[in-house]
Parts: structure tokens; C-alpha cells; sequence
């Protein structure tokens, strides 16, 4: 979902955790593709941001991502990883 998207629902009176949630899992149900798409789980498919801020706190920490994991492997790091 992009970070404006995620702006208004916020503005409209979501909590941090229901945009997040709208973005991952919820979204993963509504495409039918809850087993393999949408929360961290053995099995899952791996792709995930990493980011230095807390996004439970403000949703603006999605405007500094410093790791990205595409299908398990690091795609873009703005940090040196291992």
C-alpha cells in the first residue's frame, strides 16, 4: 500500500496497527493468497522491508526503509548486512 494510501486511512481514524494489518495480511485474504502472502510464517514467501523506526509509532517510519527482502534474498540494503 503506498505511504499515502496509508496517510489518510490514519487520518480517517485507523490505528498504526489496522493500516499495517490492511497492507499484509488483510490484503493477502482478499486476493486469496492468505497461505503463501501477508504475515511472517514458516513456509510463506519472503519478501519484507526492514525498517530503523518503529511504524507502531508513526506510520512515517515507512519512509526510510533500510533493508528490502525480495523471494528470501536481500534486494537493496542502505545498511551493511550479512
Amino acid at each position: 500500500m503506498p505511504l499515502t494510501e496509508m496517510r489518510y486511512l490514519i487520518a480517517a481514524g485507523m490505528t498504526s496497527v489496522e493500516v499495517i494489518q490492511a497492507s499484509t495480511s488483510n490484503a493477502a485474504y482478499v486476493i486469496g493468497q492468505e497461505q503463501h502472502l501477508g504475515t511472517l510464517e514458516a513456509g510463506k514467501l519472503a519478501d519484507l522491508i526492514i525498517l530503523p523506526g518503529d511504524p507502531l509509532v508513526s506510520i512515517e517510519a515507512f519512509t526510510d526503509v533500510a533493508v528490502v527482502i525480495k523471494g528470501g534474498a536481500v534486494a537493496h540494503s542502505a545498511i551493511n548486512v550479512m
